[in-house]
């Protein structure tokens, strides 16, 4: 199905019936730009609209979707199933398209309102930008993150873990300069436990990617990866901070992830 080519053959129907764009749209009880959107290939009707708006114009569902009038009247019931599904599929990943768009611009909003309001805020309180430099960074750093996913869905996750890789460590050297901590644990600290998390969440998204038609496999599979991350980060900080390197804790958490992967494994054999 072509947008294009059903939107100038509704175009043509609906010059032939001395219609005017207007017309179109009060009969069909919408806005006059849903037509031209139409008529230009930007959009297509709504699959619910088809039978009224094929009523209108004389011509059969079919004709419609295919953007043309059959030669041959008796076009064949399972031809015309297929135009209606295929029709119905791209009308719904356009509408998906749709709301991604406004879901990206409405969280980036309400994000830079939120940071302008802290700097305003900071201003006048302060006279100079001091504590609201906290909330901006980490504002900004979660806009560039989470905006692959939310403009593009599914297909952003990778973006999104890219920005992730790329800007986590930054973003925490930015903080520890604004907020002035001198501990020399810290950077040490940061830079182990971020490695240690980006290599966990590349490792679930490959999982996923690689058995995406077995998805309780994935998600078992991740459960028991998580095993030797939790051992890792313990080990980790005990070297550090000379804690004790596993607890009854960390015991009971590594018992409930072998757990978990059971019931998952289980769950994907049904």
């Amino acid at each position: 199905m072509d947008n294009s080519g059903m939107g100038q053959f509704i175009a043509e129907l609906r010059k032939e019936k001395l219609l005017t764009q207007k017309d179109m749209a009060e009969r069909l009880h919408i806005t006059d730009k849903a037509v031209s959107k139409w008529e230009r290939g930007l959009s297509c009707p709504d699959i619910a609209l088809l039978p009224e708006l094929a009523a209108m114009l004389d011509v059969t569902v079919d004709e419609l979707l295919q953007g043309r009038r059959n030669p041959v009247p008796t076009a064949s019931q399972e031809m015309k199933i297929d135009s209606v599904i295929d029709y119905a599929e791209k009308s719904l990943v356009n509408k998906v398209k749709n709301v991604r768009k406004i879901c990206a611009v409405g969280v980036s909003a309400f994000l830079f309102i939120g940071a302008f309001v802290c700097v305003v805020c900071d201003l006048a309180i302060s006279g100079g930008l001091t504590w609201s430099l906290i909330p901006v960074s980490s504002i900004l750093f979660a806009w560039i993150v989470l905006f692959p996913f939310l403009r593009f869905g599914v297909k952003g996750i990778a973006g999104t873990l890219l920005a992730l890789s790329v800007l986590t460590l930054p973003y925490l050297y930015t903080l520890t300069k604004i907020i002035g901590n001198s501990s020399p644990l810290m950077p040490a600290i940061s830079r182990r436990m971020v490695a240690i998390a980006l290599l966990f969440i590349w490792a679930v998204y490959g999982l996923f990617k690689m058995l995406h038609q077995r998805k309780w496999f994935a998600a078992a599979w991740s459960c028991l990866l998580a095993v030797p991350v939790c051992i890792a980060v313990n080990y980790s900080l005990a070297g550090l901070l000379g804690t004790p390197a596993i607890d009854g804790w960390d015991v009971l958490t590594i018992g409930l992830l072998f757990a978990g992967a059971a019931v998952l494994f289980l769950k994907g054999r049904r």
